[in-house]
């Protein structure tokens, strides 16, 4: 709080094109009304990095950190109300404390989770479309170990072709070798095996689901599903219109983008 208030400080955060301080509301914040850094300023990535992040990640007790809307800044315009000259500068400085910090926790045999809006250029699929496509990001952080994460993963939306293109997107990066953590929000009309089926055709070595109705502890249980004896998978997913489906050893998974259903139907 010190420093939010020292005007030393001042110029380590985000202005608008005006020269104003950027004051963002939920749910960037978490209560309230809160400050960006400038990621443009190497001052500004080099404390965010030792002084917030790392503190934070060395522990013992800690195998990864999980940092959230890391292009947030960069890719929304109505939150970062930049130029497109800054806002490119405020993308690029983000990779750059996100290599900085990846490397770090590398270094200490531990994996940052980097959640962003990016996909790959050709699969613009995005709710909430980032300029940048996911080639500069995964080209910035080729060297280094990291998760990418996806909120509300094929469900924010009530498109098919959203949820094909992430899934898409999903199989992309794994192919590059990046693992990813997906979470989906629970809701009413819809079962866990939507989610679930879509992750489970893309997944690769050290992917991650989760599915909870919030954050805390109350909001998590262990579901039936988890129980599935599924297997290896026994190839990759082949695509039929808006649909997917993958064989594995006890089971066939199938995810329809079109009805939003998931099936995960035992064969052995």
């Amino acid at each position: 709080m010190a420093m939010l208030n020292n005007s030393a400080f001042e110029h380590w955060w985000l202005t608008n094109s005006g020269g104003n301080i950027i004051w963002t509301d939920p749910p960037v914040c978490v209560s309230e009304q809160c400050k960006l850094y400038d990621f443009t300023l190497t001052d500004v990535r080099q404390y965010y990095v030792h002084n917030v992040l790392w503190p934070l990640a060395d522990s013992p007790d800690v195998d990864g950190v999980f940092i959230d809307q890391t292009d947030w800044g960069a890719c929304d315009q109505s939150v970062s109300q930049q130029t497109p000259a800054k806002m490119a500068a405020m993308f690029n400085g983000s990779l750059q404390w996100m290599a900085d910090f990846g490397a770090l926790m590398n270094s200490n045999n531990k994996w940052p989770i980097y959640s962003s809006l990016d996909e790959f250029s050709d699969l613009s699929w995005s709710y909430h479309p980032c300029p940048y496509p996911e080639e500069l990001q995964v080209s910035a952080l080729q060297s280094i170990g990291y998760f990418r994460y996806y909120e509300d993963f094929i469900d924010i939306t009530n498109n098919p072709v959203h949820c094909v293109m992430q899934i898409q997107n999903f199989m992309k990066e794994v192919a590059l070798g990046i693992p990813v953590v997906t979470h989906t929000m629970s809701r009413p009309d819809r079962n866990i095996t939507f989610s679930m089926a879509g992750f489970l055709v893309a997944a690769g070595d050290y992917c991650y689901y989760s599915y909870s109705s919030g954050w805390v502890d109350g909001n998590w249980q262990w579901w039936p599903e988890y129980d599935l004896k599924i297997g290896q998978p026994l190839g990759l997913a082949v695509q039929d219109g808006q649909s997917f489906t993958r064989q594995f050893e006890f089971a066939t998974v199938t995810v329809d983008c079109v009805t939003f259903t998931g099936k995960i139907v035992n064969v052995a």
